[in-house]
């Protein structure tokens, strides 16, 4: 195993075992289907200017996500680390491990650095 091999493995065991925790105040709704919709507040100064001035803003965005995101954003609970999430969903449907835990680190780290709705514990 070449260094960049011994790397690329260290970071990858390192990113299973971070643990997220949903943001504090963020509000969400969850349907009889179990695909939950983020509702995200927009008070940026501009936006409340903007309101002011009766331009049409809506208070909220709303991300709604499909199954499996949903699945995933239930999941984050500020206990359950990358590699207890994979291992769930791993049980759950016939998607090799590794590819699932790499699509579940992009989603995660979108939701994170991105959106910002969750953060690392």
């Amino acid at each position: 195993m070449n260094n960049i091999q011994r790397i690329t493995e260290k970071r990858f065991s390192d990113a299973l075992k971070v643990v997220y925790q949903r943001k504090s105040g963020l509000e969400y709704d969850i349907d009889s289907k179990g695909i939950v919709t983020v509702l995200a507040r927009q008070d940026l100064l501009i936006q409340k200017l903007l309101r002011k001035l009766k331009v049409s803003i809506p208070e909220y965005s709303r991300l709604t996500l499909d199954e499996l995101g949903s699945r995933v954003f239930l999941l984050i609970n500020g206990t359950r680390s990358v590699e207890d999430i994979a291992n769930v969903l791993e049980s759950e449907s016939q998607v090799d491990k590794r590819e699932l835990v790499h699509n579940l680190i992009v989603f995660l780290n979108h939701f994170e650095y991105d959106l910002r709705y969750i953060h690392k514990v």
